[in-house]
């Protein structure tokens, strides 16, 4: 069974990243430069050789938008980008207001059934109540033939795991005002570790736990399923440190 590290805040979900990413708005570039993204864009580029898809959606786009940004410059005629947040989608409108944005939940998206060739959901349904719903959802809206890039985080049963159940009790002692306070002057580990102290809602997955869920979703491997950002996983102590990997990215299609 997957692990659920969620409590109790004051805030949701959205005004928490909202919080968070407040201080990325400023620095679109420093963002864009972060290893996940440069992971996905080096897998967009395999993928696709220069034939982008169609229509694209970016769920839980922040206040940056950088998946749903890319898909544009790289010629999707139809890009969509949604977040929970009306401050984050707002946000989009201002800095971005060439991109199609919305405000709505992973949970219940407000798109037609197969409307996409492409949706990406990376570090989002790990933050919702219920994860294999938000999964159901893209599944929904994607077209037959589409691909899915998906990302959760895949550490559980490892030591981090318990690492971070120790930043999550700190984060009940410690106002999450302090916290960001103190971290926002390192950029490189802000988002990381408030992220894994102070959201309100925390699933930790194995990979066979995502790919039996996936199963029953209906999706298929469509490339391969992918490790993710951290390659330590590919050694002994690495797999005890990271289990199946901090960041574990997903691609499947209908």
């Amino acid at each position: 069974m997957p692990v659920n590290l969620s409590h109790a805040y004051s805030q949701t979900t959205g005004t928490f990243f909202t919080s968070i990413h407040a201080s990325m708005r400023d620095n679109h570039a420093a963002d864009d430069a972060s290893p996940t993204l440069e992971e996905f864009a080096t897998w967009y580029r395999k993928r696709f050789e220069g034939a982008s898809p169609q229509a694209a959606l970016d769920v839980g786009c922040g206040v940056n938008a950088y998946y749903a940004r890319h898909c544009q410059e790289h010629g999707t005629s139809k890009v969509c980008a949604l977040d929970t947040n009306p401050e984050a989608v707002q946000a989009i409108r201002e800095d971005f207001p060439e991109l199609d944005v919305t405000e709505g939940t992973v949970l219940e998206l407000p798109f037609d059934d197969a409307t996409f060739d492409l949706c990406i959901c990376a570090g989002v349904a790990h933050h919702t109540p219920d994860p294999e719903r938000a999964l159901r959802e893209i599944h929904r809206v994607l077209k037959p033939g589409g691909v899915a890039y998906i990302t959760l985080y895949g550490f559980q049963g490892s030591l981090f795991e318990w690492i971070v159940r120790g930043w999550r009790l700190i984060g009940k002692i410690i106002p999450f005002s302090v916290g960001h306070f103190l971290f926002k002057r390192f950029p490189a580990i802000n988002n990381f570790v408030l992220d894994h102290s102070y959201a309100p809602i925390l699933w930790v997955f194995s990979r066979d736990e995502v790919l039996s869920m996936l199963t029953r979703i209906g999706f298929k491997a469509n490339d391969d399923w992918r490790g993710g950002i951290d390659p330590t996983t590919d050694s002994w102590m690495g797999r005890v440190l990271s289990g199946d990997g901090l960041i574990r990215t997903f691609i499947c299609g209908r």
